[in-house]
């Protein structure tokens, strides 16, 4: 399993995960890769973290770092999971049809190759970011829950 991220400039980074990804684990992936990341991009605020509802977003732990620690970034929360997600992987997974993923290693190279250097999926990084304004606003229309974090 992979976490990972994306921005208006294209994917972020890309962090394999072993096993389910429960609090603490998601807490180390918070901390380690998403803040730097969030704070070196978005310097001055304006950072949305959409998500979805999995239990290792929702815990009290998370949101209680949500509300003392992440300063720099609004956090919106949706269930299922939130479309641009399900459209990045989706084509992620078509790309992935044309590598040869006949093992392990192979399957993950496809991955990496496809998440970093494929021009495409910049660009559908770059649409979805676009058009977040007017899936956050239909968030706050079906009663979503929206917790701001300010910087």
């Amino acid at each position: 399993m992979f976490w990972g991220c994306f921005t208006f400039e294209g994917t972020g980074r890309l962090i394999p995960v072993k096993g389910m990804v429960n609090s603490i684990k998601y807490k180390e992936i918070l901390t380690k890769y998403l803040l730097p990341t969030v704070r070196f991009t978005f310097c001055e605020g304006g950072a949305i973290l959409q998500q979805d509802l999995v239990p290792c977003h929702t815990s009290k732990m998370m949101q209680k770092i949500f509300r003392e620690q992440v300063k720099c970034f609004t956090v919106a929360w949706k269930s299922p999971r939130p479309p641009s997600d399900r459209k990045l992987v989706s084509n992620h997974k078509k790309r992935l049809q044309r590598h040869d993923c006949t093992n392990k290693s192979k399957l993950i190279e496809g991955i990496i190759q496809i998440w970093y250097h494929d021009e495409q999926l910049q660009n559908l990084c770059s649409n979805l970011v676009d058009s977040m304004s007017t899936r956050v606003a239909m968030l706050i229309n079906a009663k979503g829950h929206i917790n701001t974090l300010n910087c």
